[in-house]
């Protein structure tokens, strides 16, 4: 919860994130668990908080085509780790499947580099398929895109910040990382038994109950913006 909130501001103003969360909860019941419920047969992928339905209508409407999972840790994710010790133990081997050009490699800016990967994200419908094309054009032309760029790829896809959770600091390639991560993504139940989905969906909650929250100390610590 730190992450989203200052721990000593709400030690400072208990009562006043109490009030929040309860009036949080009051105002999403019906949704409080649709992030691990939907229809048979559709992927995981697409976010929870996208969607208008409650739960309780889904299971009305379509009772045993709902797919219903349980999570594995969003503190650590286990299908996380997983890929980050697969990236790291693929080193040489990786390198010496690569098939190098027999043309000579036309020199482009970093610019524009970025420019050619960020049109091929922006293909309708991105998909496994195009996950291969992108790994394919970075290592035909051997283009290696600042660590950061693969970063805020990874934040775009999951909806909250990688760098939170623990042992991302040794992620050896960023881009196969964040490939390899957008390769599992739709994944028929990926998304849900991973952790992650449940681990997007706290984070979300949590900053809605922290904007209710800043709203109810607002004006009653002078120190506020300090403690922020």
């Amino acid at each position: 919860m730190g992450r989203v909130v200052p721990l000593q501001l709400v030690d400072h103003n208990l009562r006043a994130f109490v009030g929040a969360m309860c009036e949080y909860w009051e105002a999403h019941m019906g949704t409080w668990n649709v992030a691990m419920s939907h229809e048979m047969g559709r992927p995981c992928i697409y976010r929870w908080r996208q969607s208008s339905v409650k739960l309780a209508d889904v299971r009305t409407r379509y009772r045993r085509r709902v797919e219903h999972h349980l999570s594995d840790s969003p503190l650590r994710p286990p299908k996380l780790q997983a890929i980050l010790e697969q990236v790291a133990g693929w080193g040489r081997k990786a390198e010496e499947q690569i098939v190098k050009p027999t043309l000579r490699k036309p020199h482009l800016p970093l610019e524009v580099q970025i420019m050619i990967i960020d049109e091929l994200y922006k293909v309708p419908h991105f998909n496994r398929n195009r996950v291969r094309d992108v790994r394919n054009l970075l290592r035909a032309f051997q283009w290696t895109l600042p660590d950061q760029y693969w970063i805020s790829r990874c934040n775009l896809d999951l909806g909250f910040d990688i760098m939170g959770i623990p042992n991302m600091e040794n992620v050896t390639d960023w881009g196969d990382f964040c490939t390899t991560l957008q390769y599992k993504l739709p994944g028929s139940t990926w998304w849900c038994t991973s952790g992650l989905a449940l681990r997007e969906a706290v984070l979300y909650r949590l900053k809605v109950v922290k904007e209710g929250f800043l709203k109810r100390v607002e004006g009653t610590n002078e120190d506020l913006d300090q403690q922020l």
